[in-house]
Protein backbone atom coordinates (compact mmCIF):
# COMPACT_ATOMS: atom_id res chain seq x y z
CA UNK A 1 0.00 0.00 0.00
CA UNK A 2 1.09 3.24 -0.66
CA UNK A 3 2.47 5.37 2.48
CA UNK A 4 0.65 7.49 4.87
CA UNK A 5 0.73 11.45 5.51
CA UNK A 6 2.31 12.54 2.23
CA UNK A 7 5.26 10.16 3.16
CA UNK A 8 7.99 10.76 0.47
CA UNK A 9 5.42 13.02 -1.18
CA UNK A 10 8.98 15.74 -2.11
CA UNK A 11 10.76 12.23 -4.00
CA UNK A 12 7.60 11.89 -6.02
CA UNK A 13 7.50 15.41 -6.95
CA UNK A 14 11.93 15.25 -7.70
CA UNK A 15 11.24 12.06 -9.55
CA UNK A 16 8.52 13.72 -11.80
CA UNK A 17 10.36 16.53 -12.46
CA UNK A 18 13.55 14.96 -13.56
CA UNK A 19 11.14 12.92 -16.24
CA UNK A 20 9.82 10.10 -14.53
CA UNK A 21 6.44 8.53 -14.45
CA UNK A 22 4.44 6.51 -12.84
CA UNK A 23 6.28 7.02 -9.35
CA UNK A 24 5.29 4.57 -6.80
CA UNK A 25 6.44 4.65 -3.33
CA UNK A 26 6.31 2.29 -0.60
CA UNK A 27 7.54 2.47 2.99
CA UNK A 28 8.71 0.21 5.77
CA UNK A 29 9.58 0.14 9.16
CA UNK A 30 13.10 -0.43 10.45
CA UNK A 31 12.50 -1.25 13.78
CA UNK A 32 11.87 -3.25 15.25
CA UNK A 33 14.07 -6.05 13.93
CA UNK A 34 12.77 -9.10 12.10
CA UNK A 35 9.69 -7.23 10.90
CA UNK A 36 8.11 -9.00 8.00
CA UNK A 37 7.42 -6.73 5.04
CA UNK A 38 3.64 -6.48 5.33
CA UNK A 39 3.99 -6.04 9.44
CA UNK A 40 6.71 -3.25 8.64
CA UNK A 41 4.55 -1.63 5.64
CA UNK A 42 0.77 -1.58 7.07
CA UNK A 43 2.14 0.86 10.00
CA UNK A 44 3.05 3.47 7.46
CA UNK A 45 -0.14 2.76 4.99
CA UNK A 46 -2.54 5.14 3.82
CA UNK A 47 -5.52 4.30 5.54
CA UNK A 48 -7.86 5.00 2.49
CA UNK A 49 -5.46 1.90 0.99
CA UNK A 50 -6.23 -0.56 3.23
CA UNK A 51 -9.52 0.31 4.25
CA UNK A 52 -11.98 -1.34 2.21
CA UNK A 53 -9.91 -4.94 2.36
CA UNK A 54 -10.89 -4.94 6.17
CA UNK A 55 -14.47 -5.86 5.85
CA UNK A 56 -13.54 -9.49 5.67
CA UNK A 57 -11.07 -9.52 9.09
CA UNK A 58 -12.59 -6.98 10.98
CA UNK A 59 -15.92 -6.58 12.55
CA UNK A 60 -18.00 -2.88 12.30
CA UNK A 61 -17.43 -1.25 15.65
CA UNK A 62 -13.58 -2.58 15.63
CA UNK A 63 -13.25 -0.60 11.58
CA UNK A 64 -14.93 2.50 12.99
CA UNK A 65 -12.52 2.20 15.90
CA UNK A 66 -9.85 2.21 13.55
CA UNK A 67 -10.69 5.03 11.16
CA UNK A 68 -10.97 7.22 14.23
CA UNK A 69 -7.57 6.25 15.65
CA UNK A 70 -6.52 6.96 12.20
CA UNK A 71 -7.69 10.11 12.01
CA UNK A 72 -6.48 11.21 15.63
CA UNK A 73 -2.85 9.74 14.78
CA UNK A 74 0.06 11.68 15.08
CA UNK A 75 3.39 10.13 13.32
CA UNK A 76 6.44 9.24 15.45
CA UNK A 77 9.59 9.72 13.99
CA UNK A 78 10.98 6.05 13.23
CA UNK A 79 13.61 4.67 10.50
CA UNK A 80 11.97 3.72 7.61
CA UNK A 81 12.77 2.80 4.13
CA UNK A 82 11.73 4.96 1.32
CA UNK A 83 11.21 3.02 -1.49
CA UNK A 84 10.39 4.42 -5.43
CA UNK A 85 9.66 2.85 -8.41
CA UNK A 86 9.67 4.31 -11.87
CA UNK A 87 9.34 4.54 -15.24
CA UNK A 88 12.07 6.74 -17.51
Amino acid sequence: PPPADDLGAELTIELQNAGFQQVRLRAYLLEPPGLTPLAAALPLAAWPSIQPHLPDHLDPALQIACAEAEAEAEPDPMPILLIAEAQP
